[in-house]
């Protein structure tokens, strides 16, 4: 099986792309630099007997700290700033969508405006992370944590 991606340090940004819910929100482009292991597993514990609102806060903030940028725009058409606070006001099935995918718990949607390259690999990434059980952010970075 061909070698799927290299993340050489924290410092990678990779698109994502979460398509649009008829009657719960628009679709949504971004990119970000994915959470790596260690740092998910620390999140993960921090956040397991915390109250309900600091849960949110928890997982919005790390969100926050890893989008550098996103298509939200206000009714004005205009951007909309990656902040913890407006990523606390995501529709609730957007925010857990968004969250699973920077996380690496969840693939990309395929982005119809990636190149056929882009979409390849993301097809790629999501039948071997079926054939192996395993998480696509566990693979993507696989290398970067053997290194």
């Amino acid at each position: 099986m061909k070698r799927l991606h290299f993340i050489p340090d924290d410092g990678y940004t990779e698109a994502g792309y979460i398509k649009a819910k008829e009657q719960l929100y628009p679709e949504l482009r971004f990119t970000f630099r994915p959470v790596l292991t260690e740092l998910r597993s620390q999140h993960i514990a921090s956040i397991e007997k915390v109250a309900a609102d600091a849960y949110d806060r928890k997982t919005a903030a790390i969100v926050a700290e890893h989008l550098t940028q996103w298509s939200v725009l206000d009714a004005k058409d205009q951007p909309i700033p990656i902040t913890v606070k407006n990523i606390l006001r995501l529709k609730p099935q957007l925010f857990v969508r968004l969250y699973g995918i920077v996380m690496g718990l969840d693939g990309s949607d395929v982005d119809p405006q990636w190149n056929d390259a882009q979409k390849q690999q993301q097809d790629d990434l999501l039948c071997e992370s079926a054939l192996t059980n395993r998480l696509p952010g566990n693979m993507l970075l696989g290398d970067a944590e053997k290194n």
